[in-house]
């Protein structure tokens, strides 16, 4: 007789849907079933809500504060702009604690994260699907980007996948807990960039970069010349590609164009119009504090106390308004330094968490997954809200949990 793990079903079914986002657009049932099941787990686990685990104190802190954040915002924001605000500001940290009581074994943990990375590929063969049948009509609209058309995943606005990609490849190639096959590996990581130059996000190309010297960085001596060996020859049949495809050739050539500049082009002969700075340390840089400044300019003193609540998540929470560009920027604004200094508390313990117990079970995957997790945060607005760029840290903190059974 077949043990059947209904809970399990349930949340795996969950975390897919709040990976893949753009289904909110095909249906409203979406918003139903997604409810539902987070109403069944909280009332499963209500008990959790009056015993803290020390390990994870500091999620609850941000737990609980994001709660704040909410009803602080009924002074600055109408009660239209709180219900529409109100799922993209809790629905994360309710995950999070979600995940914190359901995931109790290695096992578990192993299991949800395929069901991310299935996600996260099936965000990938979107972009691929849609370059060659077109523009689905339930994803955020394509914009023009170098004369080519950048194209949104499943997984949500234009920069997602950027956003995910590095995290693909750490899931992919670091060992072989989610993919064993080498030839599926291969398979995977060609798909994966060749979404990444059908999304033309520069930040995409950064962040699998980073990914990539993580993995040299963090492996060990002897596995390293079969690692270098390996991303060579990925590179060389990427590069071969392009010498078959007129298609992957264009994009490709255009993302390097976009984000490094002429000189960097594979293929001259590609037309790619320059309508954006290249990566640069001053782009870096402006994106760290010129749009903080500007946020301390439009919002004034309220931010020192509380914040303005979600009016500064702007975007984001799916309104009008300013952006900070950066997601420390959007936690300052949106509940004051307290909210932003419990996040960092949080996330520092989880990072140190992963460095001390670096050999022990998926620990290491998760101090790279999180590395990642902080570039994204310091360059990209909304990161700790956006599912697809967010779930894997929630999913670290709840790991915390059964360090102390190992």
């Amino acid at each position: 007789m077949i043990n059947v793990n209904y809970n399990k079903i349930l949340l795996y079914s969950l975390t897919f849907l709040v990976v893949i986002t753009a289904l909110r657009n095909v249906s409203s049932i979406y918003y139903v079933l997604v409810g539902l099941i987070i109403l069944y787990f909280l009332i499963r686990n209500i008990n959790s809500f009056f015993y803290i685990k020390k390990e994870i104190i500091y999620f609850y802190l941000f737990f609980l504060f994001t709660f704040f954040v909410f009803f602080w915002s009924s002074f600055f924001s109408p009660i239209e702009d709180l219900i529409l605000a109100a799922p993209r500001l809790l629905l994360m940290p309710i995950m999070g604690f979600i995940f914190i009581c359901e995931l109790k074994t290695e096992k578990d943990f192993i299991n949800i994260m395929k069901i991310v990375l299935i996600s996260f590929s099936l965000g990938a063969i979107s972009l691929i699907f849609q370059s060659y049948s077109g523009e689905l009509s339930w994803v955020n609209k394509a914009h023009m980007r170098g004369y080519y058309i950048r194209y949104a995943s499943i997984l949500g606005s234009l920069t997602v996948f950027g956003s995910v990609v590095g995290y693909l490849f750490v899931l992919i190639y670091k060992d072989n807990t989610f993919v064993s096959n080498n030839i599926i590996k291969i398979s995977l990581l060609l798909i994966i960039i060749f979404a990444l130059a059908l999304s033309l996000t520069k930040s995409g190309i950064g962040l699998l970069l980073a990914a990539i010297l993580l993995i040299l960085i963090f492996s060990e001596s002897k596995k390293l010349f079969r690692i270098i060996f390996s991303l060579l020859f990925i590179a060389l049949l990427t590069f071969s590609i392009t010498q078959i495809s007129e298609q992957f050739n264009a994009y490709v050539n255009a993302l390097l164009k976009l984000s490094f500049g002429d000189e960097f082009m594979l293929d001259k002969s590609v037309i790619v119009a320059s309508d954006s700075p290249t990566l640069s340390f001053e782009q870096l840089y402006k994106r760290l504090t010129y749009w903080l400044a500007t946020g301390f300019e439009n919002y004034g003193n309220n931010v020192y106390l509380f914040g303005i609540g979600v009016k500064a998540g702007a975007g984001i929470m799916g309104l009008d308004g300013f952006s900070s560009h950066n997601s420390y920027g959007d936690l300052l604004f949106m509940g004051g330094p307290l909210y932003l200094f419990i996040f960092i508390v949080l996330y520092s313990s989880v990072l140190l968490s992963n460095m001390k117990n670096f050999n022990i079970g998926l620990n290491s995957l998760f101090l790279l997954l999180n590395l990642l997790f902080i570039l994204n945060f310091l360059f990209i607005s909304g990161s700790v809200y956006q599912p697809s760029i967010s779930i894997l840290f929630y999913i670290s903190v709840a790991y915390l949990c059964i360090q102390k059974y190992k």
